[in-house]
């Protein structure tokens, strides 16, 4: 009865993260865009950070910075050519990913649990359930390079 109730609601939330992640991203970008062109009118461009960001933006950062010991150029400029220009980009797009792997990690554990197999092939599925997520930042940015 449990499970019944508990495996919709996972999979709905996991779905409405994965949304917001997206909006996220795309809302980054979008911003960046406006920024450039206020540049180009003449106008004045706040460089606004975090602070100025949506909580989930500086939540992102937050949680990008504690698993960065320094910024990547190499990092920097993948994320420029696929359109995200702004100083926090690289910490937000870690922050993503981390955030993005414990929620994968929480949710395919918690399916697994209610299926009679091995432990290992539990391990396994939720170790998966996790890099799944874990990497679909970077596939986001690889076809916004395109």
């Amino acid at each position: 009865m449990y499970l019944e109730v508990a495996v919709p609601i996972l999979v709905g939330l996991s779905v409405v993260s994965f949304g917001a992640a997206v909006l996220v991203l795309l809302r980054g970008r979008r911003a960046a865009l406006e920024a450039r062109l206020r540049e180009i009118q003449g106008g004045a461009i706040t460089m606004g950070g975090p602070a100025g960001a949506a909580p989930l933006t500086g939540v992102l950062d937050r949680v990008g910075r504690a698993v960065s010991s320094r910024e990547s150029s190499t990092l920097k400029q993948e994320l420029a050519a696929a359109g995200f220009h702004g100083r926090a980009a690289p910490t937000i797009y870690l922050g993503t990913k981390i955030m993005l792997l414990v929620i994968g990690l929480a949710v395919a554990s918690f399916i697994v649990l209610s299926l009679d197999i091995t432990v290992q092939n539990r391990i396994f599925l939720a170790a998966a359930g996790g890099l799944g997520l874990f990497f679909l930042p970077n596939i986001y940015v690889f076809n916004c390079r395109q």
